[in-house]
């Protein structure tokens, strides 16, 4: 009975996959996006605009009406942290660095477009950093009130029991709760030019239309049409 259940529960999920894939499409005249759910449970996901395109693959599955992504290529994530505590540092601080190991180097200041906006990354000469500004962390999974980098890469925030620092890619978890000062470095992170990227991994399905997730909410301004 318990075999038939799980071969019925396969069936159901394999004709759910079925009649929702196809390609979900919006062009705002500025961006194009484009969805496209294989019945294989595999997507091709792909964004374009001004300067340029992207596009990432990866697997897709439905829970109730939530289109999950997974299993794509990431553009950065968090390669190492210092943690410390500094006594004199009231607020707890956290400075973001960038791998300068990639085969592109910036010196001097370069513009950086995350997701379509301008940040910058500024190379910080005698100490071989490259830190980024205009950058958001989230603490402790607190997509509410992000948290964004100044001028010189750095973070300050009252909260001094910081349990998780996330990314758009990546989390860290903290292994010292009492610590207060935190060097997060980027691996992989685009140096030069960053076109927008998947920073959606859950997508809203209503009837033939799909609105990414973001902090709990759907984003009713971008809604991808069924075609």
């Amino acid at each position: 009975m318990k075999n038939i259940l799980s071969l019925l529960v396969l069936l159901a999920c394999a004709y759910t996959c079925r009649s929702q894939s196809g390609t979900y499409t919006r062009s705002t005249g500025e961006f194009a996006y484009s969805m496209v759910l294989h019945p294989d449970s595999t997507f091709e996901y792909s964004l374009s605009f001004s300067r340029g395109g992207t596009s990432s693959k990866g697997k897709w599955k439905i829970i109730k009406d939530t289109v999950c992504l997974y299993g794509y290529e990431k553009p950065y994530t968090i390669e190492k942290v210092q943690e410390s505590r500094i006594d004199s540092l009231r607020s707890s601080m956290i400075h973001v660095i960038i791998n300068d190991s990639s085969i592109l180097h910036t010196r001097g200041n370069a513009v950086v477009y995350i997701d379509g906006k301008p940040s910058n990354i500024k190379y910080k000469a005698g100490s071989g950093e490259q830190v980024v500004t205009d950058f958001k962390i989230l603490l402790n999974d607190d997509c509410s009130h992000p948290l964004w980098t100044d001028s010189n890469g750095n973070i300050l925030c009252k909260d001094k029991n910081t349990r998780s620092i996330s990314v758009e890619y990546d989390t860290y978890l903290v292994r010292d709760t009492e610590n207060n000062y935190f060097v997060l470095t980027l691996s992989g992170y685009p140096v030069n030019v960053s076109p927008p990227t998947l920073t959606w991994t859950k997508w809203i399905l209503s009837g033939n239309s799909l609105a990414p997730v973001e902090c709990g909410k759907a984003l009713d301004h971008i809604i991808l049409k069924k075609h």
